[in-house]
């Protein structure tokens, strides 16, 4: 069991502590935030999973690996912080036009 300090990035204090199981996948840790009400209500809604983004240590954690695989820091006493992005849906590109044309890649990202 390994304790996770969620953290949701450009929102200021917004966070939240969860167990998980060292043995869940990224893509589990991802569901419960969303479908176990644990999305901040005053948040723009996601609308699918594949939009949520979850990082540690700097780097973005793959979907398909478990916690455990993903060699996050684990430690008894302190919550391990996991910083939690949210896609945007569609970004408008300079010329007006929707991003999914020229499939420009942005990161709204914040690593601190």
């Amino acid at each position: 069991m390994v304790t996770l300090r969620l953290i949701f990035v450009n929102h200021d204090g917004k966070a939240l502590e969860e167990k998980f199981n060292l043995t869940d996948t990224v893509m589990d840790v991802k569901k419960r935030i969303m479908h176990e009400e644990k999305w901040p209500k005053d948040f723009l809604p996601v609308s699918e999973v594949g939009r949520l983004r979850i990082f540690s240590g700097g780097k973005e954690l793959e979907d398909n690996k478990t916690l455990a695989d993903s060699k996050i820091m684990v430690n008894p006493t302190v919550p391990t912080p996991i910083h939690v992005s949210a896609v945007p849906k569609s970004v408008k590109a300079d010329n007006g036009e929707s991003g999914e044309k020229g499939k420009h890649s942005q990161c709204f990202c914040t690593i601190m």
